[in-house]
């Protein structure tokens, strides 16, 4: 490690260079100590691609933009179902649960609804609601005995319909 008035020394060098190069040599030079400090699990490549700005260019497709190959998603996610925290690759895109607990979802869904639809259908060997159990639903008749009888807005309706 240098002295410290040798540090002032090249410090007071480095500001004289453009900003741009400045900052760039800063983060070469953080970048190499970090590699040097584990430079032996890293292999020659590691090390050479922090070497300076010339190869700047090689990890991006130009100033600005990403890199081309994409990388695996390594993120985690807490599914809002069963709370558990689980890989990004277990999730649908834009879904807050894991595949597992949807399709579980889906299906008591699907049940519920089934439930739902058998208890509103009448019973296969139930009868149909016959003419004569219409009419009396609307006041138009009236059962007597197990006879159907008119009743006074029946006769009238039937009075209109001639």
């Amino acid at each position: 490690m240098a002295a410290p008035a040798e540090l002032e020394q090249i410090i007071r060098d480095e500001l004289r260079q453009p900003i741009e190069q400045l900052v760039r040599q800063v983060v070469v030079e953080l970048v190499r100590e970090q590699l040097n400090g584990a430079g032996a699990s890293l292999g020659p490549s590691a090390k050479t691609a922090v070497s300076g700005p010339e190869n700047a260019q090689d990890a991006t497709n130009g100033p600005g933009r990403t890199s081309v190959t994409p990388r695996p998603s390594t993120s985690r996610k807490t599914c809002r179902l069963c709370g558990e925290t689980k890989p990004g690759s277990a999730f649908q895109p834009g879904r807050p649960q894991c595949k597992v607990c949807r399709r579980a979802a889906e299906r008591r869904s699907r049940e519920r609804r089934a439930a739902a639809q058998a208890d509103s259908e009448p019973h296969p060997d139930a009868k149909a609601p016959s003419v004569d159990r219409w009419l009396v639903d609307r006041g138009l008749a009236e059962d007597r005995d197990g006879e159907l009888v008119a009743t006074a807005e029946g006769l009238e309706l039937g009075a209109v319909l001639e």
